[in-house]
């Protein structure tokens, strides 16, 4: 029983780095992305619907669709070959591929 609270210590810990990696990061996204996402579950309009998207992101659970949605509002039209503003698209993909990468080096390591 000693032993399993010793190893809560290193567990607490990593959660608390942890949230506080995800209130930094559900910053920037709110900041980039507050107003331009259409979807009503997962953006970041409040804490709870940030923290969400930025959890099914950590998971890999779909992470590509909401990348994907996010991407395609910075975009004019629905064809591949209108005009997109490639600055606010490149961000968009490096926020949640650095956010996904960092999700599974963190469940691997635990």
């Amino acid at each position: 029983l000693v032993k399993a609270a010793g190893a809560l210590t290193p567990v607490m810990n990593l959660c608390i780095f942890n949230t506080l990696v995800a209130i930094i990061y559900f910053s920037f996204g709110r900041s980039l992305f507050r107003d331009v996402q259409d979807n009503f579950r997962y953006n970041y309009g409040s804490m709870s619907r940030g923290y969400m998207l930025l959890l099914t992101v950590m998971t890999g659970d779909g992470w590509s669709t909401y990348m994907y949605e996010t991407m395609s509002i910075f975009c004019t039209g629905d064809l591949p070959t209108d005009t997109c503003d490639n600055f606010y698209v490149v961000v968009t993909a490096l926020f949640y591929m650095g956010w996904f990468f960092y999700g599974q080096f963190l469940f691997i390591t635990m």
